[in-house]
């Protein structure tokens, strides 16, 4: 009988024993499957939609774009506005490249000269004044800086009468042309109002002249009536009386 009942103490003593036995958190022991670490890895490298490489929530951030505002400024001439617009390519918030644009210690005359020059450069053709003054409005230079620019890259800086004389000259003796076609020419090369206007009134041309010869080169390639041969003059410049001579040379 004791050996029963021994018997049973043991059974009921090694049951309490596995029941106390914790079980194996399968899940925490578990590896991740493939597929698993891919969707992971995915999420942590995916860049939010939007994304700005810089933002003004660190000092360090304009700090960078200063130097690179200033390392950009000695490749290449950039207007106020164009720099902050290269900035903000290279991913600065505007606070950043305004920021930078404005610290950099830039000319910005100086920046429209160099960039005048450059379009001098490479062009194929050459520039007049004012294709050269809008190409520097279109890269955002101001009316004052784009001026100064063309005006220094022609070299039509201070007084400049001789040379506007001497080229009114030239357009005269090449073909028939009004005092306002003179004066217009010459403002389109870059020369100011006034130094158009000297070089029209001392040129000895004779306007009647050239009004009857324009007339002579119109009516020798076309048939004209008088009013649309007047109209024709009067439109290239000449007044009411040189074209209403040149059509009676001409026998309208």
């Amino acid at each position: 009988m004791k050996k029963i009942f021994a018997l049973i103490l043991c059974v009921l003593m090694a049951a309490s024993v596995v029941a106390c036995t914790p079980k194996e958190d399968t899940k925490a022991t578990q590896k991740p499957t493939q597929k698993a670490t891919e969707k992971a890895s995915e999420k942590e490298t995916q860049k939010p939609t939007g994304y700005i490489k810089y933002d003004s929530d660190s000092d360090s951030y304009r700090d960078d774009a200063l130097a690179e505002a200033k390392a950009i400024l000695k490749k290449t001439p950039y207007s106020y506005l164009g720099l902050v617009s290269a900035l903000e390519a290279e991913g600065y918030s505007t606070a950043d490249a305004e920021y930078a644009a404005d610290h950099c210690g830039a000319d910005w005359y100086d920046q429209a000269l160099r960039m005048a020059q450059d379009a001098i450069a490479n062009a194929d053709t050459v520039l007049s004044y004012y294709s050269l003054e809008g190409h520097l409005l279109n890269r955002g230079f101001t009316e004052d800086q784009a001026a100064y620019g063309a005006s220094q890259a022609l070299g039509y800086s201070g007084n400049n009468n001789g040379d506007a004389l001497q080229d009114a000259k030239d357009y005269v003796a090449q073909y028939p042309i009004s005092y306002s076609g003179v004066i217009h020419s010459l403002e389109n090369d870059g020369y100011t109002h006034d130094e158009a206007v000297y070089a029209a009134d001392n040129c000895g041309a004779d306007w009647e002249a050239e009004a009857i010869e324009d007339a002579q080169e119109l009516t020798k390639y076309q048939t004209y009536t008088r009013e649309e041969l007047m109209a024709q003059l009067t439109y290239e410049g000449f007044t009411n009386d040189q074209a209403a001579i040149a059509c009676n040379t001409v026998g309208l």
